[in-house]
């Protein structure tokens, strides 16, 4: 079984490897969680996202909300703690996704 990649952040992330983005970021912290909620609204504007293995998969309103609450426990993990005021932004931040229509993009591979 291959070795489950980090999708956003790392020099062998997902991102880093196919779009040159988030190569320099290492975990989730404090300071550092709006980027990792940028990213995850910028994959479910365009309609897809990668899985662990890098491949092309569906960003959906559930998904995207699943991976913004999972930043509370890698926060916490990464750095012991989770600040009472991020934590609610990142509920925040998930609450709005509701709002959205699921996005009518069918992932396409790479070229």
């Amino acid at each position: 079984m291959p070795a489950r990649r980090n999708i956003y952040a790392g020099p062998s992330s997902c991102y880093c490897v196919n779009e040159r983005l988030g190569c320099d970021v290492y975990g989730v912290t404090p300071y550092n969680y709006m980027w990792y909620l940028a990213q995850i609204e910028r994959d479910l504007r365009r309609g897809w996202t990668y899985d662990h293995s890098c491949r092309i998969i569906p960003m959906t309103p559930d998904l995207a909300r699943a991976r913004a609450i999972y930043l509370i426990a890698l926060m916490k993990k990464h750095v012991g703690r989770v600040p009472q005021e991020v934590a609610a932004e990142i509920r925040r931040f998930a609450e709005r996704l509701k709002l959205r229509e699921p996005v009518a993009v069918t992932a396409k591979a790479r070229a």
